[in-house]
């Protein structure tokens, strides 16, 4: 009988453990939030739009995994309202996670143009006047969030 017991209370603790695995969550109503990407340019800062997203946390004994899909940064582009800059001024590029690395990339009309090198998380804007989409990937762990930002160079 005691083994039957044993037996019994191992078998739920396995089919608890593994359910858990595969539970879903929303982000609504949660305390789940998105990590925050910001530009400041001119001593003004502006906080960059969300695209998709991988986040990994731990959750008791388990970890929650939530990935999210979004518009290309192009269609969120046409959504937002450029940020205004001059001719070649520096561009600083921050998020609420201080260890991430940053990775910046430029979109022509239809994809990825060029990866833009930062210094110390840092950017020059565009010499040609006109607008310019760019994309930000912060990466930190097995974390990633895209972000998306309109420059408008005067």
């Amino acid at each position: 009988m005691r083994i039957h017991v044993l037996l019994f209370s191992f078998i739920l603790i396995i089919l608890s453990t593994g359910c858990s695995l595969f539970h879903s969550s929303s982000l609504e109503g949660s305390s789940f939030e998105i990590p925050q990407g910001y530009i400041e340019t001119n001593e003004k800062k502006e906080t960059l739009h969300t695209g998709g997203f991988h986040i990994e946390r731990k959750v008791g004994l388990s970890t929650e995994v939530t990935t999210t899909d979004a518009a290309s940064p192009n269609q969120i582009a046409e959504t937002i309202s450029p940020i205004l800059v001059g001719s070649g001024d520096i561009i600083e590029i921050t998020t609420d996670i201080k260890d991430s690395t940053l990775i910046a990339y430029l979109w022509n009309e239809d994809e990825r143009d060029q990866e833009i090198i930062l210094k110390n998380n840092q950017m020059k804007a565009p010499v040609e006047k006109g607008q310019y989409v760019y994309e930000i990937l912060s990466r930190w762990g097995n974390n990633e969030v895209s972000y998306t930002f309109l420059l408008e160079v005067k």
